[in-house]
């Protein structure tokens, strides 16, 4: 058996040369899916009918799906695979073997045995009333594969042949026919039933959906990338260029005076109007006294001294003796006079004067509670009677060891946290006090602490003690825009035109004010600086960078004078140039 392997554009003339150059009467056309052949129901008639005219017998081995499904009506055998085909060489002709299947006798052709098997009444002789047994090899092949037109048998040679060959254990697959649609050749006297086209038109009718769908699946992914390289062409591309002016520092003083007389501000003698705050504290803490000290002290008090003794009044030195009840003795601190006694319907009514007594010794004994005291002076006398007093309150203050008392100490730090404290609230209401668009100016403050005092003082004996202290607060203040004016007319007139000032630069230092509080008046000075960057035209440099590369960006760049460095930035990464559009063109000024 030949075979012969055919392209899928092989035209059915270059098909029949081969078949006819084949000495081999039996040939395998081994045919691609999609191939020219295949397609046409046509094609392939046209191909039997030559086969039969060059006397072949052909087989055709091809796994397409419309192929396999056209050529049994042309009257072809199909088969998917080569190994369906046994060849078995001899000396000078070969058997085929379909399916595997071995003839009994290797000299007896395998079709005659078949043929024999299945309708031996068809292949008697004829002297045994069957057709002439002298049929041609071929022409039995032809009545086999094909069944015969003629005959009306059920159970043809041909019809299970067929069967016996055709896979069976693949499932049809629908496949885009269109790709490889061929036109049928149509010849005169050619015998191509009606049916025949019908057929194979139904079948690829039916296929028709899924071609027509991966047609438009091509067509849209051919229109995407179209769209995406056009996008990326005229869209995507841009430059971004960072650019750093070169910049100068300007720097110069200026002097300010304020007065609460000035009504606005007035840029050509550099003033502006101020106003006075001022505000006065109170404020009063309690600290324990941390301070000791070894005391004797004598209890002292105050007594009532009566006299009953007569209308005339009695004067009683200092040191007088006074004995309390419980024995402790007592003297008056002064020189005192006691007034005399009243008569008033012959009773005598007794006149009374307060005086102050000190213990004649030390010790907490002394500090006795009230209690009634007599003169020991005059004893034996009509005038201890008559004379005598009266405490209405305990002694106090006698005692004899250490005790607490208020150390200078405790006074300085008692102040330190007084008024600090007096200056932060002092301030907080300076700031509430503040209008709103005022601001203080810079050391115009003043602070004036107008008292302190402490009670106890200093070495008193005490266990807590409190301080207390009072500020004056008093500040100038200014309106911030007016100075703000002030300055940007001043700095205007030092920064050439093809500078622009940098206001987020600035820096203004103050110097100490000179300030007269009885005229609200105020002097002072202004360091100011502030960096003024070079002018940069961005549409013009646009302009000229247009289409150039990245070298000569980067040079053309570097030559200009007023830029002191630059960024530059191209995307997406195959660009390397900038785009001609200034839309594309991005400059940042940093």
């Amino acid at each position: 058996m030949k075979i012969i392997y055919l392209e899928p554009d092989e035209e059915i003339t270059s098909v029949v040369d081969q078949l006819a150059q084949a000495e081999e009467s039996e040939v395998a056309l081994v045919v691609p899916i999609g191939a020219q052949l295949l397609q046409s129901l046509v094609n392939l008639k046209l191909l039997k009918r030559e086969a039969n005219n060059l006397e072949k017998n052909v087989v055709i081995v091809t796994a397409d799906e419309l192929g396999r499904q056209l050529a049994p009506k042309a009257n072809f055998v199909v088969i998917d695979k080569l190994d369906q085909i046994e060849i078995t060489a001899s000396k000078e002709t070969a058997v085929v073997s379909l399916a595997g299947q071995k003839t009994e006798n290797g000299e007896k052709d395998i079709l005659d045995a078949l043929a024999e098997e299945l309708e031996p009444d068809f292949y008697k002789s004829e002297s045994e009333g069957g057709p002439k047994a002298e049929l041609a090899a071929d022409k039995r092949m032809v009545d086999i594969v094909g069944p015969r037109e003629k005959s009306k048998s059920k159970f043809s040679p041909g019809n299970f042949f067929k069967k016996f060959i055709e896979p069976t254990s693949k499932p049809f697959r629908k496949r885009n026919i269109n790709q490889f649609e061929a036109k049928p050749i149509i010849e005169p006297g050619l015998n191509i039933e009606k049916e025949d086209i019908l057929d194979e038109e139904r079948f690829k009718e039916k296929t028709k959906p899924a071609s027509r769908r991966l047609k438009f699946f091509y067509v849209f992914i051919g229109l995407a990338l179209l769209v995406a390289a056009l996008a990326a062409y005229l869209i995507l591309p841009n430059t971004e260029i960072i650019i750093s002016p070169k910049t100068e520092n300007i720097a110069f003083d200026l002097e300010v005076s304020g007065s609460k007389k000035i009504s606005k501000m007035d840029a050509a003698l550099n003033e502006i109007p101020v106003q006075l705050i001022k505000v006065e504290k109170t404020l009063s803490k309690e600290f324990k006294a941390t301070g000791e000290k070894q005391l004797s002290e004598k209890a002292k008090g105050v007594i009532t001294i009566y006299n009953e003794y007569s209308s005339s009044p009695q004067t009683l030195v200092a040191t007088t003796r006074f004995i309390s009840e419980a024995g402790k003795l007592f003297r008056i601190t002064k020189n005192i006079i006691v007034p005399g006694a009243k008569i008033e319907e012959g009773r005598i009514i007794a006149s009374a004067v307060d005086a102050e007594v000190e213990a004649d010794d030390s010790g907490e004994e002394y500090n006795v509670g009230p209690s009634n005291f007599t003169i020991p002076g005059f004893k034996d006398t009509p005038k201890y009677a008559g004379f005598y007093a009266k405490s209405k309150a305990p002694m106090t203050g006698g005692l004899i060891g250490k005790v607490n008392v208020v150390s200078e100490e405790d006074l300085k730090k008692a102040e330190e946290v007084v008024v600090n404290e007096l200056k932060i609230k002092a301030q907080e209401d300076l700031k509430e006090q503040m209008p709103n668009g005022l601001k203080l100016i810079e050391g115009a403050i003043d602070e004036e602490i107008t008292e302190t005092s402490s009670n106890p003082g200093l070495e008193n004996q005490a266990e807590n003690f409190t301080y207390k202290a009072a500020i004056v607060l008093q500040a100038l203040l200014f309106n911030e825009e007016d100075l703000k004016i002030l300055v940007d007319a001043n700095l205007t007139s030092k920064i050439s035109q093809d500078k622009i000032p940098l206001s987020n630069t600035q820096q203004i230092v103050w110097e100490k004010p000179v300030i007269d509080w009885d005229k609200t008046k105020v002097s002072f000075t202004l360091r100011v600086s502030e960096e003024a960057a070079f002018k940069i035209e961005t549409e013009a440099l646009k302009k000229d960078l247009a289409g150039l590369n990245e070298v000569e960006v980067r040079k053309f760049l570097a030559n200009r004078l007023e830029i002191e460095k630059a960024k530059v930035t191209f995307w997406p990464f195959w660009v390397k140039r900038v785009p001609l559009q200034a839309s594309k063109i991005k400059i940042k000024l940093d």
